[in-house]
Order: structure tokens, then sequence, then C-alpha cells
């Protein structure tokens, strides 16, 4: 009884603080006092406020603050995960599954190595793995030191003056990162008055299992000769390396000067959708795998008035594009087998006779495979879809006893078993 009479008390004592508190505030008359220097004496100064002056010190909400304030404005909420798009996925992406490439029209490309170096600063050149153009006019005056770029290998295909009988323009060149390539084999140059192209064959350092090498040919088709046989002569150079390696990438980029190389090759595709000069695509690139790289049109290098073309490869993995099959394989060891033997021999084959003789095919049928399931043991075995239809068990056993002799330094005996291979 006596603690809630105290709590009481202290309640009701709050209570008069309080309204005193805000009796004092709201007074008619507020007094401050401020020692102000006066004539160099200190002396206590008066300064009084009436209740509207310190009422008229509050902020006004219907006046102050900026007259345009969206109340309801409710922001866009962020995504959560990873970046989208291409470019987000090839940054994750520590090997790239296929080559990124750069290539254009460069209209004389001797007076613009500087700028093409300068350029070199920016991740998607520094990083490109080819580099390709045309009409480059590099003459035989211009050696290979002079054509060269830090960190790329430049193979190159000049004009030839007594075949086409122009004395300028015209060439073909590929710049390739050594970074991502060191093996290069140049398999072909060919330079006549309809066409100039080069072919290279790349095995970098890194490639899908489904894929073993990669061919490349940059191609001008000039405007004065005949396209028809220009794309006859192409075509007959990349029917010959799809008889040599079947599964290889195959890309031919260049400018075609509004040729269809589709005619010529039905069944390769075009990845080329956006202009390359003004509203025309003159400069195109064909492969056989569908689907498998972006276009994004790029400024010109120089005075050039074709646009640089920047593929971004698209292409998934097989492996990553299918999922792995899990298939049930019967070990048939000679153990399973005499257990197998003696089921059958201690089997009364005569409970499964009958008046009709599919009855009595298709009641043995069901037996026997019951019989082969209960005792023969099953394994599971995974089946990844890059994985090559001729490679036996046989064969993976020697690559596997192979790569233990060359881990344990017997390279004489690594090779032996690859010649038995």
């Amino acid at each position: 009884m006596n603690m809630n009479r105290r709590k009481m008390i202290s309640l009701w004592l709050c209570t008069s603080l309080f309204f005193f508190s805000s009796e004092l505030c709201c007074s008619y008359a507020a007094q401050m006092t401020v020692p102000v220097a006066a004539m160099g004496n200190h002396q206590p100064v008066k300064i009084t406020y009436s209740r509207e002056e310190l009422l008229q010190l509050r902020p006004n909400p219907n006046t102050d603050g900026p007259s345009n304030l969206n109340l309801n404005y409710n922001p866009k909420p962020r995504k959560r995960g990873r970046r989208g798009g291409i470019k987000g996925r090839l940054r994750r992406l520590n090997r790239l599954p296929l080559p990124t490439v750069i290539f254009g029209n460069a209209q004389s490309l001797c007076n613009k190595l500087d700028q093409l170096e300068a350029c070199m600063a920016l991740q998607d050149f520094r990083e490109s793995s080819l580099l390709c153009f045309t009409e480059t006019w590099f003459k035989d005056q211009h050696t290979t030191a002079d054509v060269s770029i830090d960190g790329f290998s430049c193979v190159r295909g000049d004009r030839d003056l007594h075949v086409t009988g122009k004395d300028g323009g015209g060439g073909v060149c590929a710049y390739i990162n050594t970074r991502w390539c060191n093996n290069i084999k140049v398999v072909k140059k060919h330079c006549c008055q309809d066409v100039e192209f080069i072919v290279i064959a790349l095995r970098p350092f890194y490639l899908p299992r489904e894929i073993p090498q990669i061919f490349v040919s940059v191609a001008y088709v000039q405007q004065e000769g005949s396209r028809i046989e220009a794309g006859k002569k192409i075509a007959q150079e990349m029917r010959l390396l799809e008889s040599e390696s079947t599964d290889a990438l195959k890309l031919v980029l260049g400018d075609f000067n509004h040729f269809m190389l589709k005619r010529a090759l039905p069944h390769w595709h075009q990845y080329v959708k956006v202009p390359t000069r003004k509203d025309s695509i003159l400069d195109e690139c064909y492969g056989n795998i569908p689907n498998a790289y972006l276009a994004k049109a790029k400024n010109g290098i120089g005075k050039s008035d074709h646009n640089l073309i920047q593929l971004l490869p698209k292409y998934k993995q097989k492996l990553r594009k299918f999922n792995i099959i899990k298939k049930p394989v019967k070990i048939w060891s000679e153990v399973a087998i005499n257990d197998l033997k003696d089921c059958f021999d201690r089997t009364d084959w005569d409970t499964f006779k009958s008046d009709s003789l599919d009855d009595t095919v298709e009641r043995c049928s069901a037996y026997i495979k019951f019989c082969e399931d209960s005792i023969v043991p099953i394994k599971f075995v995974k089946i990844y879809a890059n994985n090559k239809p001729w490679v036996s068990k046989e064969l993976r056993l020697l690559m596997k006893e192979k790569y233990e002799m060359f881990k344990q330094g017997d390279f004489e005996a690594s090779k032996i078993r690859q010649i038995e291979k």
C-alpha cells in the first residue's frame, strides 16, 4: 500500500513539473540575460522577446522547403545477384570458350598504327584475342617490326603488284594476342584480281573439348573484280578445311563489298547484324557454328568511314549447356557369369512351357532378364556432352597410363605409349 502511494506521489510531482515548465516556455514575455561589452565595461543587458516573435522563428512547412517535393516518390528497387549481359558473363569467365574478335576496314593502317597502339589502353582492345583488318595498304618496304604491336603476333597478306596490276591499296592482316595463342600456322595466302585472303590455323592455350582448333580467314573482296569468282575461291578453301577438321571452328571475316558469302556457303551463319558503313553492312563475319557471336559496332580508326566490329562470344560449351547423364552399365565379370550359369542350371524350364509358342518365349525371356538383373552387378557411368564417341575404354586406359608415365618423368615410355594409341 505504501509502494502504491509513493508511485502516485512521484507521478503527481512529474506532472506538475511538466505543466510548470510549459507555462514558462509559453509565457508572454521571455527574458534572456546576455553579457555584452559596452564602453569597455562588462554589464549585463536584458533582451526581451514576445511570444509572437518566438513563434515566428519556427519554420513554416507550407512555405519553407522546395515546392516540387514529391512525397510519394518510390525509388526503384535495386536488383540483387550478378550483373547480366554477355560482357558481364565474359568478365566472370577465366577462360573464354571462343576468341573475342575486333575487325574492320582500316583504309591504310600504315598511318594509323600509333592510334591503334593508343587503343591498347582500352580493355576491349587489350584483351581481344584477334585484331583483323582489311585494306592495310602494306607494302614490301614495311617490315614486320614496323607494323608490329606489343603483345600481338602479326600475320599479313600484302597485295601483289604483278598479279593485280595495282600498285596501292588492298592487303589484309591479323594480329593474334600472344597471351591467348602462340601456336600459329599460316595455311594459305591468296591474292588475285577478285579477292585477297589469308587462312590461319590456331591452337590456343584453351579450347572446349568439342572444338579441336580454330581456322580464321581474313578476306577482302575487291569492288572491281568478280564477286561470284571470289565467293567460289573462298568456299573451295573452306571445304578443304571442313574435310581436314570437321569439328573445328571456322571464321571468314572481312570486307565483302555487298557480296553475300552465304550463297556459296549456304550452311554457314552470318553474325554481323549492325551497319558497318552508314546504313550498309559491308564488313561481315561467317562461321560454321550457329549463334556463336554477338556483334557490336565501335568507332573506326582515324578517318576511316568503316566502323570497327567487336565480336563477343555467346557460345556455351556443351559441358555447361547439357546435363550429365548417368547410364547404368552391367559388370560382366567371371564370378557374375558363373553365378548366372548356376542359376540357369538349377532352373526347371518345363514350368515355362505353354500351348502357345509366343507365351513360352515371353516367359523364358522375362525369367532370364530377371535372373540377369538380380545376379549381375550394375554401376552407373557418367556421360558428358563433350565426350568423343570414338574414345573407347581401352583408349582411356592407355591415356591414363601415358599420363602416369609422364608424371613420373619417363618421357620415352610415354612416347611409346603414344605410338601404341
